[in-house]
């Protein structure tokens, strides 16, 4: 007697007794999922660490090498300025202050290129 298949019944019988476990396939799909969540966690985790630092070294850029050169060279902008009008008397002293904020900026932004 043969199956809607063309198969005898009993040629199924060997893939049954082939499939594993169940309990077997949920503690794998388990352990799967869990390492998966896991993994998931931890690059949420350092997303949001690595967003963090963005944050800072954004503000310590700013303010610590921005912010310096940005005002030095507006001083010896002022300062040139001052000089090249006579203004104050100490003409002297108002140049070499404009040439001391420009190799003030000059430094900062050699700094900042190496750190």
């Amino acid at each position: 007697e043969t199956s809607e298949s063309g198969k005898s019944p009993h040629s199924a019988v060997g893939v049954v007794a082939n499939v594993p476990d169940s309990s077997l396939i949920t503690q794998t799909q388990k352990n799967f999922d869990d390492t998966i969540k896991m993994l998931y966690r931890r690059v949420e985790t350092m997303l949001r660490v690595n967003h963090y630092a963005s944050i800072h070294y954004r503000a310590r850029h700013y303010w610590f090498c921005f912010v310096p050169i940005s005002s030095c060279i507006g001083l010896s902008g002022i300062l040139a300025l001052a000089n090249a009008f006579n203004i104050g008397g100490a003409r002297l002293w108002v140049g070499l202050s404009a040439c001391a904020f420009a190799l003030l900026a000059f430094l900062i932004g050699f700094l900042q290129t190496r750190f």
